[in-house]
């Protein structure tokens, strides 16, 4: 797994989106603005990155979404 700071791969992407807490977090995407998350995906996967942080940063206000982002951060050794 990459460690913060680092680049993460496609494998380190797609191992850490199949834990719980990130099918939890991105059902409570989901249900706060499906179609903000849609565009920020769509964001993502086209490099932009900081469009895609735009898109998601009222959402991460969320309480449910801070605890859920606070978990995949400490059980992935910081990410």
């Amino acid at each position: 797994m990459a460690r913060k700071n680092e680049e993460f791969s496609q494998g380190d992407l797609a191992r850490m989106l199949r834990k719980p807490e990130a099918q939890e977090l991105m059902a409570r995407l989901r249900q706060l603005d499906s179609a903000a998350l849609q565009q920020a995906v769509q964001q993502a996967m086209r490099g932009n990155t900081e469009e895609a942080k735009q898109i998601l940063t009222p959402m991460m206000q969320d309480p449910t979404v801070q605890d859920l982002a606070g978990r995949m951060r400490d059980s992935h050794g910081g990410i």
